[in-house]
């Protein structure tokens, strides 16, 4: 399982508040198309064309960048890219993030050469064999620069207001976003209830609220539970994070209590007033 530290932002760092003010803002959360994760963590809503595949997209799964359970990418693409041209904002939004989580696959010459050399560990070289193996069909498919098919499509659904769409803006694109925007777009996320949030938040606070650790410490630790087998030590270790401090870790457990309880009610208020 690979959990890919987001988009080279630094954590925050340690600071005694664990709050500020936000407004608290609606939006409506996006119709996602397909597929949709089902309660189990499979891939759910695939076409009739695609029927004789459903057994290779169930073992082909993979935790995503934003830590969801995306099925193979080019069975995800083929099964949207008719709607998405169509102009249909979910699926334009599906499409984007296979695409952006394939956009940068090393070959199979350089993994072999890198894992002969010790360039890469064991681990390392597992992980990008198996990134390259989920990823073949669809870079065979569509060809070369898909980030910046990627973006288009991000960018395509984010104009019709695509909530997570949006999320993403401001994760890859911060300074496109006023602080208030910004705010008003991770509320539209939270409210959506769909996991992307965790991650999106992370992003949120590496990018606008450095002086946030607590908080940050708190979305990380809640995006982790999230994922199937996930055990923080090991998450902290593969993403280079500095373990935590006694008093620390009980800012943050305080930080991960009100949050999850704000989400399981529907309270959108601690949230906000952390942002």
């Amino acid at each position: 399982m690979a959990l890919i530290y987001l988009f080279g932002a630094s954590a925050p760092q340690m600071d005694d508040s664990l709050s500020s003010s936000a407004a608290n803002t609606k939006m409506e959360p996006a119709r996602e198309v397909f597929p949709a994760q089902s309660s189990n963590g499979a891939a759910d809503g695939f076409l009739d064309e695609n029927a004789d595949r459903k057994d290779k997209a169930a073992v082909d799964e993979r935790w995503s960048t934003f830590g969801v359970l995306l099925p193979d990418p080019w069975l995800v693409y083929s099964g949207n890219i008719v709607l998405a041209q169509e102009g249909d904002a979910g699926a334009q939004y599906e499409i984007s993030r296979v695409l952006f989580e394939c956009k940068a696959v090393t070959s199979q010459r350089l993994i072999d050469k890198y894992a002969a050399e010790g360039i890469f560990t064991e681990e390392t070289a597992q992980d990008a064999q198996e990134q390259l193996d989920w990823c073949r069909e669809l870079n065979d498919n569509i060809g070369s620069d898909l980030m910046r098919q990627s973006l288009d499509w991000l960018d395509a659904a984010a104009e019709q207001g695509h909530v997570l769409a949006l999320g993403r803006q401001v994760a890859f694109a911060p300074y496109d976003y006023s602080p208030d925007e910004a705010k008003e777009v991770m509320m539209g996320v939270v409210r959506s209830g769909e996991p992307e949030m965790y991650a999106m938040m992370m992003s949120y606070y590496a990018n606008y609220r450095d002086d946030e650790f607590v908080s940050y410490e708190a979305w990380s630790t809640l995006m982790c539970q999230n994922i199937t087998g996930c055990e923080m030590e090991e998450y902290r270790r593969r993403n280079d994070l500095a373990s935590l401090r006694p008093g620390e870790q009980a800012q943050v457990d305080a930080a991960v209590e009100l949050i999850a309880t704000a989400l399981d009610a529907n309270n959108w208020t601690p949230i906000a007033d952390l942002l």
